[in-house]
């Protein structure tokens, strides 16, 4: 985990307090304006030094989302003076830049989708149409049409309040979608994620609340709703920095569960017949509150029977995969899901930026040991060493049989020193005084995985015959040649 400098750190703090204390003074002082304006400028501030400290593989998104709050930064502050120059005035020469800000949003927050890896397959396709279908009818039916069917309304006034709900259905649509989508959750997702989410709500209270005064000041909480979005962008960068490498989900692999799923699907279908049975009760109209409260049974009914079948196969298809991709006797991978989990390996460390090793493992005299303890005595030894193995590596590496007593293991590592050190412990940790030889390829960052696997078994084949019991690394040179000598470790404790 990256430290960030004290500079970084005292701007976070700042932020972070700046957000409940510019909700504290009467919405309509010049000081309520200008805490707000400097809650945003900090947040802004923040996002800008933060980007500076994340891998530049994974930067171009951030400067997207970067962009946007500065433009945003730039509305903000125009809409406060001529908010208390005049508290009527609506539209604003400033929602022409908050119109503007979407768009580097917008794209910055699908390439940080896209690089937390996994896929958007059709069901997530699907269940965001559901979502953004629901909400996207919600907002033309109570915050567009009444606007536009109001003829006291400006020409203008009706223009901007009607493309404020069509962006926040896009925000919405892109804030299921992450949740949804393909890829490991993550605390920047996460913080990404409520943060759209509290500039929706925020946006939905404006435009209720527009409706029923001519005033464009608002109640504090709204105001609070927004800063936590700037704040949260920026907390989401700096998470960003400090996330260490995991590995992307596997293309099939689930990743929002049905508690939260479910529900959002629910809501979205379920919310238009709702307000239907709310506008037929204002009216008396019987049947048609009948055939509504009829229609959400209905709805709920069908989606719990099919967040039931989908557990069902979900649970089925992971006992699958599972027998699919693990080794019988040790129960690590075995070599088809090594050759799949490599390349995740290899592409994950080129985005992320960490340092990858990968290492072959023969036991030494294995076929001896077999003869002399038999074929259960073997067994055991293959399954104890694993599982020690396997434990050792741990969430930052892959370990698999690759056939008989042989392994192969992949380990991301800040530095490679780091990674070597740990790969050289594993020596110590073969049962019953037994040992083993390791040739270990430091990666280059841009040979596949058959060329790195090559160099780390040319390496192995070094460590027999120097005498077996060692491990030696096979480093790339500058233009990515090897060393002319590789580098030996023989003591078992120490790198």
């Amino acid at each position: 985990m990256s430290v960030l400098p004290p500079r970084i750190r005292i701007v976070g703090a700042l932020a972070l307090l700046a957000v409940p204390v510019a909700v504290v003074p009467p919405v309509d002082s010049v000081l309520s304006a200008g805490l707000y304006v400097l809650s945003v400028a900090l947040s802004t501030l923040l996002i800008s030094m933060l980007v500076g400290q994340i891998p530049a593989e994974r930067r171009r998104g951030w400067r997207l989302v970067q962009a946007s709050m500065m433009i945003a930064l730039a509305a903000e502050a125009l809409f406060k003076v001529l908010q208390h120059r005049d508290s009527t005035l609506y539209p604003t020469p400033a929602d022409v830049l908050y119109f503007l800000s979407y768009g580097p949003l917008i794209l910055g927050l699908l390439r940080l989708d896209r690089q937390r890896g996994g896929r958007f397959r059709l069901g997530d396709q699907l269940d965001t149409a559901i979502v953004t279908t629901g909400a996207a009818s919600l907002a033309l039916v109570f915050l567009v049409l009444p606007v536009v069917q109001d003829d006291e309304v400006s020409r203008a006034a009706q223009v901007v309040s009607s493309a404020y709900p069509l962006a926040d259905v896009l925000v919405a649509f892109l804030a299921f979608r992450m949740l949804v989508g393909g890829g490991r959750w993550t605390a920047p997702i996460w913080l990404l994620v409520l943060g759209l989410g509290s500039l929706l709500t925020g946006d939905v209270a404006q435009q209720v609340l527009a409706s029923q005064t001519e005033s464009i000041l608002f109640p504090r909480w709204v105001n609070g709703l927004w800063l936590a979005f700037y704040l949260c962008l920026a907390l989401a960068a700096g998470s960003s920095t400090r996330a260490g490498w995991r590995p992307p989900a596997p293309p099939a692999a689930e990743t929002c569960p049905g508690w939260l799923r479910l529900p959002a699907m629910l809501a979205a279908a379920g919310l238009p017949p709702l307000l239907v049975i709310l506008e037929a009760e204002r009216d008396n109209q019987g049947e048609v509150i009948t055939l509504g409260v009829g229609t959400v049974i209905v709805l709920a009914l069908v989606l719990v029977r099919f967040w039931d079948l989908h557990r069902q196969l979900d649970a089925q298809a992971r006992a699958l995969a599972e027998l699919a991709a693990t080794d019988a006797l040790t129960g690590v991978a075995n070599r088809r899901a090594w050759d799949r989990e490599l390349a995740l390996g290899l592409e994950s460390s080129r985005v992320v930026g960490t340092s990858l090793l990968v290492a072959v493992l023969d036991l030494d005299h294995f076929k001896e040991y077999n003869d002399a303890v038999g074929h259960a005595g073997g067994d055991d030894l293959l399954r104890g060493t694993a599982t020690a193995w396997r434990e050792a590596i741990g969430p930052a590496g892959v370990l698999a049989r690759w056939g008989g007593e042989e392994f192969v293991a992949f380990l991301h590592c800040r530095t490679p020193e780091s990674g070597l050190a740990r790969l050289n412990r594993l020596r110590a940790l073969v049962p019953d005084g037994q040992t083993v030889s390791i040739g270990v390829a430091v990666w280059d960052g841009r040979e596949d995985g058959t060329l790195v696997l090559g160099r780390a078994d040319e390496a192995l084949y070094r460590a027999k015959r120097l005498g077996r019991d060692r491990m030696i690394v096979d480093r790339p040179g500058p233009d990515t040649a090897r060393l002319p000598e590789p580098v030996l470790f023989t003591a078992r404790s120490s790198a």
